[in-house]
Parts: C-alpha cells; structure tokens; sequence
C-alpha cells in the first residue's frame, strides 16, 4: 500500500480587511495486495489505484468595526480510480466460494465536485460571539470498498466497484461566552445531510466459510440525516491546575435507502450502526514546574451492531453494543527544558467493551514514553 501526497496553500492581504487563502491538494493512493495461504495453495488479490487532486480559494472578509466575520470558500475536487481488480489463484476448498466475486477488470471511473462553504460570525462583546455556517462536502470511495472482498467485522464483505462518492451537506450554529478569565463555554447544535452516503448493509445473501456468513457490501445510501449537538466547557480552576468538559449528542438515521435485491430488508427510518448517540469527556490536566499530571474518563453510549438494528444471532450479538466507561492517567517530567520522559495507563479499570471494529479492547494497557525537543 501506498499513500503519496502535496499540499500547499498561502494567505495574503488583498484589501483593507480582506484575506484571501488558496491552495491545492495531489494525492496518490494505491493497494496491490494479497492473502498468501502458507498451508495451501490460496492466493487472493485485490489491487487498485485512486488519483485525486483539488484547487481551494477562501476569503475572509471583516466589517462593521470589525464585529463581522464574513468566510466563503470554494474548492474543487477530481478523483480517478483505476487498476482495480480483485482476483483468486488457485482456490483451494475452503476459498471456492470467493471464485463467485472475481473481477479482473474493473471499470476505470472518474468524478468531480465543486464544494462551497459559507460562515458568518457576529462578535457580540469582546467576550462573546455566535456564528452560523454551511459546507458542502465530498469524499471519494476507498480503495478497499471498491476492490476488495474478504472477511470483516460480522460477517464477508463484498467488493462493489460501482460505488459512487458521497456528499454532505452540513448547517450550524455556535456560541463561544469567555464568561470570565478562568471559565469558557462553546455550544453547537448541526444538521447534516449525506446523499450516497457510503455505509456496510447486508444483501441478505450468505456465504459458506465454515458457517453461513451474513455477505455485507458497503453501498451508497440514497439520503442519511444527522442531527446533533455538541457542548464544551473549561474551567481554570487555579494557574496550574485545569479542567474541562464536553459533551456531544448525534441523532443518525437512514432518512431514505432502496434495496437493490429482493431478499434485502429496506432500512429506511433506522438508525446509523456502530454510532453511538452520546458521548462524554471530562478532564484535569496539572502542571507545576517541569512536573505534569492528567487525568481523563471518557463515555461512549451504546451502539446498534448492524444496519438493520436487530440481534445478531450467529455471532450471539445483542442489538447493540453496551455503553461503557474507561479512565486514564498520564504523569510527565521536563529535564532541562528538552527531555520529556512519561508514563501512563489507558483503561485504569481494565474494562472490556466492544470497539468500533466489533471487536474487544485489549483492556488495561500501561506505556512509558522519552523524547527530546530540538
């Protein structure tokens, strides 16, 4: 696998009160892979290659005494896929079902998008200000979505070359109030809307890896609505010692989606898999001299397995993965302003939960780290 890329941009004063910002991205990913048996005579391949690149421009325009913030952007992006194969050598038993997916030649495709973004932020006092923004997204399919079929979380996945890429329109509104010079308070509430959006669901089809394995192929949802909101709170409770909070809620569901196959379930009007609706962080963080101590607990709320928000009895699932809590600490020291030496301990609980791979944590893990700064 490789992943090659250039980005530049620049910024410059044009007018009175005017910046504009303009840049480019090139990036080259490319995938020739392959599942060599060592027992058997199995060779399974998937290859493929995405080219991309993107022009951007955005202005920022202060007005009113400076109380306004006006940005617009606009960016401009292609994205090229080719090469793609996914084939098998050599099947033995085992692998003979994977013959049913080969594809040698993978129709090459090319896309464009222009994405624009606009924000308006209004400084009510030195201390407070509110904004309001829309942005327009878009996000080629990855390599292994398009070219590549093998075992995944719950079940087989299926290559589907034919993926288009998705896009997402999003709307927000945000509120900063530095209260005082110890206490800051951010709230944000968004509505997003994707279209294609590119999500696993099952065809309803099973194939035989020893049992019959749910086939799953990420496809392009005809319309997904997200709907959250997000709080962030800091306190300095003294000059050395911080605290802080945040907190964000997302409502996901699939707003629209047309089955492809007759054996598969409409999920229309359900929720997003693997999302969980709540999530929480709180945090001090103390430093005194060249001496540090952290301390952060995080919650996840629980999230649905599948796309059909059902149990999933071959893999005795439930329909959702519980919610859980996990806290970590980190102790660091300076020497002489350039080495840094630290330790710390991820999960100090050792609790076990499910990740957002379906699969188990590792538990408690405890790490010691040294560096120097030039």
């Amino acid at each position: 696998r490789t992943d090659l890329g250039l980005i530049a941009h620049a910024s410059k004063n044009i007018f009175q009160n005017h910046v504009l910002t303009y840049g480019l991205e090139v990036r080259e990913g490319a995938v020739d892979a392959a599942d060599v048996y060592h027992t058997s005579t199995d060779k399974i391949i998937n290859a493929g290659i995405m080219d991309m690149a993107a022009l951007f421009l955005q202005e920022e325009y202060s007005f009113g005494k400076e109380r306004w913030k006006l940005v617009a952007g606009l960016r401009y992006d292609y994205a090229h896929f080719r090469d793609g194969r996914f084939s098998v050598e050599n099947p033995g038993t085992n692998n003979l079902y994977l013959l049913t997916y080969v594809n040698n030649n993978m129709a090459e495709k090319q896309w464009h998008s222009l994405s624009p973004k606009l924000a308006l932020q209004y400084f009510i006092s030195e201390n407070k200000r509110i904004y309001v923004s829309y942005a327009h997204g878009f996000r080629a399919p990855i390599l292994d979505d398009l070219c590549r079929s093998g075992k995944t979380r719950g079940g087989f996945q299926v290559a589907n070359s034919n993926l288009v890429p998705e896009t997402l329109d999003n709307f927000e509104v945000g509120y900063r109030h530095e209260v005082n010079t110890k206490i800051i308070i951010e709230p944000v509430v968004y509505f997003s809307i994707g279209k294609n959006f590119m999500y696993p669901v099952s065809t309803g089809d099973t194939v035989d890896m020893g049992y019959a394995a749910p086939v799953i192929v990420t496809s392009n949802v005809s319309e997904v609505q997200i709907a959250g909101a997000e709080l962030d709170f800091h306190y300095r409770i003294h000059k050395n010692l911080n605290s802080f909070f945040n907190y964000a809620f997302a409502h996901s569901v699939v707003k629209e989606y047309s089955p492809v196959m007759a054996q598969q379930i409409d999920i229309s009007g359900l929720y997003l898999s693997n999302v969980p609706q709540h999530l929480a962080n709180i945090g001090l963080q103390y430093q005194y001299k060249n001496a540090g101590i952290s301390f952060n607990a995080r919650y996840v709320g629980s999230r649905w397995v599948n796309d059909t928000n059902t149990p999933d009895e071959k893999y005795g699932l439930p329909a959702e993965y519980d919610a859980y809590f996990t806290a970590d600490i980190k102790v660091s020291y300076t020497f002489k302003k350039r080495w840094i030496v630290s330790a710390s301990v991820v999960n100090i609980a050792d609790e076990l939960y499910t990740d957002s791979k379906g699969q188990y944590c590792p538990g408690r893990m405890i790490s010691f780290d040294a560096g120097i700064k030039f």
